[in-house]
């Protein structure tokens, strides 16, 4: 992993994921959007369903996924937070992440 990523879940929060990716695209940083939801179709909190990037299963190897120039985006929304929240493989793989340097940025 190489740039930011913004993990995404059905009940994403619209403004918070898609505000965020837009900036970020507009100032030429590579950023990848990555469902938890096992396809590539999520749903917003407002019901716009976008194709994101990549399935989190699809990451490469989880130690590349480690370095300090990495940033793991959450965006909030209900009930996605929730589903970010509670996806073990997701919060072992941002653990890591923090601790070995990287940056994590939960919005709302």
């Amino acid at each position: 992993m190489k740039g930011v990523y913004i993990f995404l879940a059905d009940g994403f929060e619209d403004m918070e994921a898609l505000g965020t990716l837009d900036v970020l695209r507009r100032g030429g940083i590579p950023v990848r959007t990555v469902s938890v939801t096992g396809g590539l179709a999520v749903e917003s909190s407002r019901g716009v369903t976008i194709f994101a990037d990549e399935l989190l299963e699809d990451l490469s190897d989880v130690s590349d996924t480690t370095g300090p120039e990495d940033v793991m985006v959450f965006p909030g929304g209900m009930p996605g937070s929730k589903t970010l929240a509670s996806h073990r493989g997701l919060i072992s793989l941002m653990r890591d992440h923090y601790e070995a340097g990287g940056t994590v940025a939960a919005i709302c």
